[in-house]
């Protein structure tokens, strides 16, 4: 039989001199088993890799116990439990961390990043040589007739150009550095705010939660503002689940005025009345009332921005009320926010409601409940509800593409209009995991 050793000293061999008698099928075998040496090699680079990390944070975690460090001790443990399940990249450790640790997750990082560099250099090193060979290998069986022969060589160089294990591995050594300086992927922009962020690579040379983010001027659907984000990755940005929410703001009013965006349709309102010990908006259904509602248009995000939002709020219904005796919060149209009816009566009630974005509208409303009347017109008795300390806030967000970047260069711009931008990520959910 063949000796694997040989075959394997071919593929490294000069292509000067090729030995003629190493078939195409062997030669493929030989290839095959040299990139499962270096996949072996490299896993048991990375266990020793772990296997240390995870002794030197036994030690850490032993000395923060002695101190009595719970917070920092659970930072650790939290550490030790991502490392034996194999996550990387390792998640987003704040300057809070103790130094030891700290100063040990970047010698970590630094070390894995190189036994990853490396092995994707080696298997490109494997996979160039052997598309080389095979070029060679096709010219001389096609010289000598051997055309079967010839097609299989040829078959093997095309079956290397597509290679997804080869083709990742090109991608991780562009994108992945020993200085951890990633280069740029995205400039992504958020719903609600629109503000913009650039978005770089993540350790593992791909588009994911724990890519670093940056503060950027806005260019599209915003107003041309550098944002002031204070977001690190992006899932802190997007507001992804176990990640620190970077929330926004989008109406916050303590009813004592009229605060814009804030309409009526057939309800008075009168903002500042004193009741209870609060001041607040008073809104006031007469008699014969058509369609009647409370609209704050713009302050939602339409299901293509699909995100997540908080509505928290103050409300007292008179106990005296006959006919107006309650009220739902609305996301456009669509039926009543977590089919909840605010129907409590005679006193101040905080309540909080969370939604997705529902349909395409970007409209909170007020609809009143428990009340008479035919078709679309309602006896609203000239009575009243009050509202006050209204607060929406989002707490996840989608994400659209800006621009794509390869090499440093923009690539690909989208900024004509926002509803043309891709979506890399909705309601704090990841949609895509790597890209360029």
């Amino acid at each position: 039989m063949t000796s694997f050793r040989n075959i394997l000293l071919t593929i490294g061999m000069s292509l000067v001199g090729l030995v003629e008698a190493r078939t195409v099928d062997e030669l493929k075998v030989a290839y095959e088993v040299k990139l499962l040496a270096l996949e072996k090699a490299y896993q048991a680079d990375l266990e020793k890799l772990s296997s240390g990390y995870a002794r030197a944070l036994e030690q850490v975690q032993e000395k923060l116990q002695k101190a009595g460090r719970l917070e920092d001790v659970l930072k650790v443990v939290e550490e030790k439990k991502d490392l034996k399940l194999g996550k990387w990249p390792l998640g987003l450790l704040d300057d809070s961390a103790p130094a030891d640790f700290l100063r040990l997750r970047k010698i970590y990082e630094t070390s894995r990043i190189k036994a990853d560099r490396e092995h994707a250099e080696a298997v490109i090193d494997t996979a160039d040589k052997m598309a080389d060979l095979m070029v060679a290998q096709m010219k001389a069986l096609t010289r000598e007739g051997k055309i079967t022969e010839a097609k299989k060589a040829k078959n093997l160089v095309e079956a290397i150009q597509v290679d997804e294990k080869i083709n990742a591995a090109k991608e991780l050594v562009r994108r992945v550095r020993l200085n951890q300086n990633a280069p740029l992927a995205y400039r992504l922009r958020r719903s609600g705010d629109d503000l913009e962020v650039l978005v770089r690579f993540d350790k593992s040379g791909k588009v994911s939660l724990d890519s670093p983010v940056e503060n950027v001027t806005e260019i599209t659907g915003g107003k041309k503002e550098r944002g002031d984000t204070k977001a690190k990755v992006l899932g802190e940005f997007v507001g992804a689940k176990g990640y620190e929410a970077d929330p926004f703001v989008s109406f916050e009013s303590d009813m004592d005025r009229i605060s814009p965006p804030l309409q009526a349709v057939n309800y008075e309102l009168e903002p500042g009345v004193e009741i209870q010990g609060r001041k607040a908006l008073r809104i006031l259904m007469p008699v014969k009332a058509t369609n009647p509602r409370v609209e704050w248009p713009g302050i939602l995000s339409p299901e293509g921005s699909s995100s997540r939002i908080k509505i928290d709020f103050h409300y007292l219904i008179p106990s005296e009320n006959k006919k107006l005796k309650g009220f739902s919060f609305h996301y456009g149209l669509a039926a009543p926010i977590e089919k909840k009816v605010m129907d409590t009566t005679g006193r101040w009630v905080a309540e909080s409601l969370e939604t997705e974005s529902m349909n395409e509208y970007d409209m909170l409303r007020l609809f009143a409940q428990h009340l008479n009347g035919g078709g679309k017109t309602f006896n609203g008795g000239n009575e009243s509800i009050y509202l006050d300390d209204l607060r929406v806030t989002y707490l996840s967000f989608a994400a659209h593409v800006v621009e794509t970047y390869k090499d440093g260069k923009v690539v690909e711009r989208f900024t004509e209009e926002p509803t043309a931008q891709k979506a890399i990520a909705l309601a704090g959910k990841l949609l895509l995991s790597q890209s360029n």
